[in-house]
């Protein structure tokens, strides 16, 4: 039985944003469970499920496993990248006038929200704003 991840090997996402990420596996005998370890201690014991979202609260890279064990009970594992970053809402790909607007979207975000924004919000407000124009580190 073969275990990858679903669409390649490195995960990125960035601090507290729940990351998607998901397994695959062929051979053995389907059907699957999966389980992850997603805090690299050898025990799949955090999560269940072929497919499942996890944030990180530092930047770094980690190393998160998958167990999938087939109805015959044979096993196969596999280890996954997730690279974990720092996002910094004032980079902005674009000239001066621009970072100047994306500025002031972001206040009024902060006062529209009443302080209780989240970066997935801001995210989804930047993304409609400026059709997806800005970048991440």
């Amino acid at each position: 039985m073969d275990v990858s991840p679903n669409g390649g090997g490195t995960v990125q996402g960035i601090i507290g944003e729940e990351i998607a990420i998901s397994g695959l596996a062929s051979g053995g005998t389907p059907p699957y469970t999966y389980a992850w370890d997603l805090d690299n201690d050898g025990e799949y014991d955090d999560a269940v499920g072929k497919d499942i979202t996890h944030s990180w609260s530092i930047a770094d890279t980690y190393t998160i496993g998958l167990q999938v064990t087939d109805c015959a009970l044979a096993t196969a594992t596999g280890t996954y990248t997730v690279v974990v970053s720092e996002w910094d809402p004032w980079t902005y790909d674009a000239d001066e006038d621009d970072a100047m607007e994306i500025k002031e979207v972001l206040t009024a975000i902060t006062d529209y929200f009443a302080g209780e924004i989240t970066l997935t919000k801001v995210l989804q407000v930047i993304r409609l704003y400026f059709g997806g124009q800005y970048v991440r580190d």
